[in-house]
């Protein structure tokens, strides 16, 4: 036996339980200022927004239209759009916490129709853009073609969602 090697694997795995024991203390200090630095608020309400324009314009619920037996995705049945057709299109939850806008233009940007719902949130509309503002707006236009008595027209669909932010 060696008595030297043993000595100096003793002396070399104390000091590896202290450089352990160090980086463990450095990792901990590290991790904790950057995580605290990090934290991020995830807000959710661009994804619902654009989930509600989505559902309006491929839900044979909402206001796409239907044939026999399938949804067209992206044509509007004229006789769907009402306010009460909107808003039967969202659970109860959405409809708290959103507010929709809808305008209805044809091809040569005549207004054909609006359903407002929850015109509460979206008489919030001029608030959006402010720094401290408790709401979120998204605005799109949708080019879509329209049902008008059997025949297919061209025309835009302006969407404004409004989300109260918690």
């Amino acid at each position: 036996m060696n008595k030297k090697g043993d000595y100096t694997i003793g002396k070399e795995s104390l000091k590896m339980i202290v450089y352990l024991m160090l980086i463990t203390v450095v990792s901990f200090i590290i991790i904790s200022i950057f995580g605290v630095s990090i934290v991020k608020d995830i807000r959710t309400s661009e994804l619902e927004q654009h989930v509600a324009v989505t559902r309006m314009l491929s839900s044979s619920n909402c206001l796409a239209y239907s044939g026999e037996e399938r949804v067209f995705s992206g044509i509007i049945d004229l006789n769907k759009f009402s306010e009460e057709r909107v808003q039967n299109c969202f659970s109860y939850k959405e409809r708290e916490g959103q507010g929709l806008l809808l305008s209805l233009y044809d091809f040569n940007d005549n207004l054909l129709g609006e359903v407002e719902t929850n015109k509460i949130l979206v008489a919030q509309v001029p608030t959006c853009g402010l720094d401290k503002s408790d709401y979120d707006c998204y605005f799109t236009r949708k080019y879509i073609l329209y049902d008008d008595g059997g025949e297919m027209k061209k025309g835009f669909l302006d969407f404004t969602v409004v989300t109260k932010l918690e």
